[in-house]
């Protein structure tokens, strides 16, 4: 019998921005999703690092004041979050573009492609995929 194949994660060639580009463009508004929302305020091309920060404690939590914080869940998101990559330091939580976003537009991912754990809230995402519910971020301390 065959050994099952791994799967392999191929990306693009990211986009890595300065240290200067990493903080700016990005601003903190109300959300038509839910509460306050984290926006672009610059373009944004698609495979671009919109934002990595360091993972802290056994878990691997971002900083609690850093723009993942802001990110919020939708079932069409126009961003996918990683954990390290091929161009990333495994240690490093990234928000990466995976289409054009342009000035203005909230930046949302989805939490189920992450994996978090946690309790499941009610989605407001208003996609016409939108699952209805999602998983609160517990191992970052969110809570019902």
């Amino acid at each position: 019998m065959a050994s099952p194949q791994k799967l392999k994660l191929i990306l693009p060639e990211i986009i890595i921005p300065t240290d200067g580009e990493l903080r700016s463009g990005l601003k903190v508004e109300k959300s038509l999703i839910e509460g306050l929302g984290l926006f672009a305020d610059r373009d944004f091309k698609t495979n671009q690092v919109i934002w990595s920060e360091p993972l802290k404690g056994r878990v691997g939590r971002p900083e609690s004041d850093g723009p993942l914080r802001w990110a919020n869940h939708s079932d069409n998101p126009n961003s996918i979050l990683l954990l390290g990559a091929d161009q990333i330091p495994a240690a490093t939580a990234s928000l990466i573009a995976i289409r054009t976003i342009l000035k203005g537009q909230e930046i949302v991912y989805s939490y189920g492609v992450f994996g978090h754990t946690g309790y499941f809230k009610t989605c407001k995402c208003g996609e016409p995929n939108c699952q209805g519910v999602f998983i609160l971020r517990e191992e970052w301390g969110e809570k019902k």
